[in-house]
């Protein structure tokens, strides 16, 4: 179980990264804070699943250590669909606009 939970906690990471470069982009590109914002959330769960890496790993000899960032299986998983869904939010196309019943249309 250890295995697979710093597997799920590796993949956690790369999707984490790469929203947070990709925020941070958007950020620099648009100049809007909210991206600033979310590439600081992102970090955040990218330093969370680096730090549950080495607890489930055993990295650190200190025992508070693995008690304080060791995650199960289950969360990382949790978390991992959530990064996902928002890449499929992300991806998804643009609604389009429905014609009003006021503009005259067909």
């Amino acid at each position: 179980m250890e295995l697979w939970a710093a597997a799920l906690a590796l993949v956690l990471a790369a999707l984490a990264a790469f929203l947070t470069v990709l925020a941070g982009v958007a950020s620099r590109r648009f100049g809007e804070r909210r991206f600033l914002l979310f590439g600081l959330a992102f970090g955040l769960v990218t330093a969370m699943a680096v730090l549950a890496v080495a607890a489930e790993l055993d990295f650190a000899p200190v025992p508070w250590f693995d008690e304080t960032f060791a995650l199960g299986p289950v969360p990382l998983a949790i978390l991992a669909l959530a990064l996902l869904l928002i890449y499929g939010a992300m991806m998804a196309p643009a609604a389009r606009p429905r014609p009003s019943e006021g503009d005259g249309g067909p």
